[in-house]
């Protein structure tokens, strides 16, 4: 038994498990169905996926959807580095609030704000 994919206008249409046996018998009785019928190798990800050249071809990442506030938040200090930062200040040593106010700053040109937005 093996991973067959199912392949019709370089896209996989299913993924079976079949014996090499039963895929002569399928390829036989429905070789209008399909282009052809090979081994899902660990690049197949199922129906739908592109087929090309004797490759699986990866789909492309999905679009990132997350507001820039959402995206900043992710990267933004945590707040126990912000609250260290601040300690540190007041007792005189400010290379951690620097190295924040840096930070925070480049997070903010990475994901601007959209116009208009307040």
């Amino acid at each position: 038994m093996a991973n067959y994919a199912i392949i019709k206008d370089n896209k996989v249409l299913k993924v079976i498990v079949a014996d090499s046996n039963f895929i002569t018998l399928f390829k036989e009785q429905n070789k209008d169905q399909f282009d052809e019928i090979v081994l899902a190798t660990e690049g197949c990800l199922g129906p739908g996926q592109e087929y090309r050249g004797k490759k699986f071809i990866a789909p492309p990442p999905p679009p990132d959807t997350r507001t820039y506030a959402e995206k900043r938040r992710e990267e933004y200090p945590s707040l126990t580095e912000a609250v260290e930062a601040i300690l540190e200040t007041m007792e005189g040593n400010s290379e951690k609030i620097d190295a924040l106010i840096i930070r925070r700053a480049e997070i903010k040109s990475k994901y601007p704000k959209p116009d208009g937005t307040p």
